[in-house]
């Protein structure tokens, strides 16, 4: 740790030497219980400044430590380390640590806290950290001996009062910013919708009156409907189509679908690379942690992967990612094979689109069809080849089809760009907290007032009083024990 310079009237000292930290206690679990009665209060851990969730309370006669609201509160353990939490009161457990002020006229608790949430401390702190129980911790000692650069009082304020103005701000716009996420999910879901129900391309099918209708189209591929892929029923229509379109099951258009190979992977690069649930990306194929086996050649033959292959997932603990599709849309991502918790689906490229099948396989109408029946075995949720084939799907004929996928890639290509720009701006937005918080504590935020009593003389007067009140309660100490 090395001292910095500081401003005029400023000085820098060890934090121990201007602020206690206190370790937290931990109660026995006998003693919890999870609704509050009479006699009990509230024991705080650090997942309760996330949530409610978990409220637990113990007797106020094994409350050691206590907390209230305004108090910083450190996390001790990690992940992720060294969090600075306040708003909630009770008795606090030994994941967390208490920092206060020893003398508010020398230190503001506001202060202190901005100072703790800047970058510097909190990656010395996790830099040196050490492993406690399976966990990494704060070292308390090492805390104690950091520098903190000390204003005096008035200047502490003035800072504080510019930290919280600016520091409202950015948290608005990070409160903006979080909501462009959530408007491009929906932008993309409204524009799957719209592919689904033939809104997408109403203009083109007025201007292609005489295309051939979807119909035609089954009845040419013969696909032999195997045993509960039955054709759709008209009462079983979701919604209205346009009538040139049908309404088809997954089974009805292809019966190549097939389960990957079970074979071990690992990351030796020299055998066959392999596509695994983290390789299924937002509709299309992610390279990043790339594993690879070694398979047969006749094995190697039937999983290799083509342009225009769907991958599915049929098995995952989240109900969310079950069903999630990619498309094997580049030439170099032919070739690959795809392990077990995958499904690959092919279709004959000269009736269907595969590109189309994959965007209404992420539309809400298939995830409603997916999730709702989803089965979980031992907490991990499921769908077999056998329903995959059930799935229902909208089916425009097959110049459509293509129409649909350009528009989509097209509308899809805008919001990319908006998220592009939305995530440059939040790096921007996240870096600016610790770029305002780095510039007030080199005091350059407020600027000085060579009326305030200098920090080091407000600290040398504190020590006085300090001796002063010491040796007075030591002579009353000595008369006591001569009387």
């Amino acid at each position: 740790m090395e001292f910095i310079e500081t401003k005029k009237n400023w000085i820098q000292v060890e934090l121990r030497q201007v602020c206690d930290f206190i370790g937290g206690s931990q109660p026995s679990k006998k003693d919890f219980i999870y609704e509050h009665k009479l006699g009990y209060i509230r024991l705080i851990q650090i997942r309760d400044y996330k949530s409610n969730d978990y409220l637990t309370f113990i007797p106020l006669s094994k409350a050691k430590r206590l907390c209230s609201k305004d108090d910083v509160m450190i996390g001790r353990y990690g992940p992720p380390l060294f969090q600075i939490l306040r708003g909630l009161e009770g008795a606090y457990n030994v994941a967390l640590i208490k920092a206060k002020p020893i003398n508010n006229q020398l230190l503001d608790n506001n202060f202190l806290c901005y100072f703790l949430k800047t970058n510097e401390i909190r990656s010395f702190i996790i830099q040196s950290s050490e492993r406690t129980v399976g966990q990494d911790g704060v070292r308390k000692d090492l805390l104690e001996q950091y520098p903190i650069p000390l204003p005096p009082l008035n200047e502490q304020h003035r800072i504080v009062a510019k930290l919280e103005q600016l520091l409202s701000k950015v948290q608005s716009c990070q409160e903006r910013l979080d909501r462009i996420p959530k408007i491009l999910k929906r932008f993309r879901q409204s524009v799957l919708a719209a592919a689904c129900s033939g809104r997408l391309t109403e203009d083109w099918r007025e201007q292609n009156p005489d295309v051939e209708p979807a119909i035609e189209l089954l009845k040419r591929i013969r696909v032999s409907v195997r045993k509960g892929n039955q054709i759709v029923n008209a009462d079983e229509a979701p919604f209205e189509i346009p009538s040139t379109w049908e309404y088809s099951r997954i089974g009805q258009l292809t019966n190549n679908i097939k389960y990957g190979t079970s074979q071990k992977c690992g990351y030796e690069k020299d055998t066959i690379p392999v596509l695994r649930i983290p390789n299924i990306g937002s509709g299309i194929i992610d390279f990043s942690d790339l594993k690879y086996t070694d398979l047969s050649d006749r094995e190697y033959e039937e999983l290799k992967l083509k342009k225009g292959d769907i991958l599915l997932i049929r098995s995952n603990g989240s109900v969310s990612l079950v069903g999630k599709t990619a498309i094997v849309g580049r030439k170099e991502e032919e070739g690959f094979a795809y392990a077990g918790y995958l499904i690959r689906l092919r279709f004959d490229s000269q009736n269907f689109n595969p590109f189309y099948i994959n965007y209404i396989l992420s539309s809400y109408y298939i995830r409603l069809q997916i999730e709702m029946p989803a089965r979980s075995t031992s907490g991990v949720n499921n769908i077999n080849s056998n329903e995959v084939r059930n799935l229902t799907i909208p089916l425009p004929p097959l110049a459509e089809q293509q129409e649909i996928v350009q528009r989509v890639e097209s509308l899809f290509h805008l919001a990319d760009q908006v998220e592009q720009k939305y995530n440059k701006a939040k790096a921007y937005v996240d870096h600016l907290t610790q770029s305002i918080l780095a510039k007030a504590f080199r005091g350059e935020l407020v600027p000085q007032d060579t009326n305030d009593e200098p920090a080091e003389a407000l600290l040398e007067r504190i020590r006085n009083e300090k001796d002063s009140q010491d040796k007075a309660a030591g002579k009353k100490r000595s008369r006591k024990l001569e009387g």
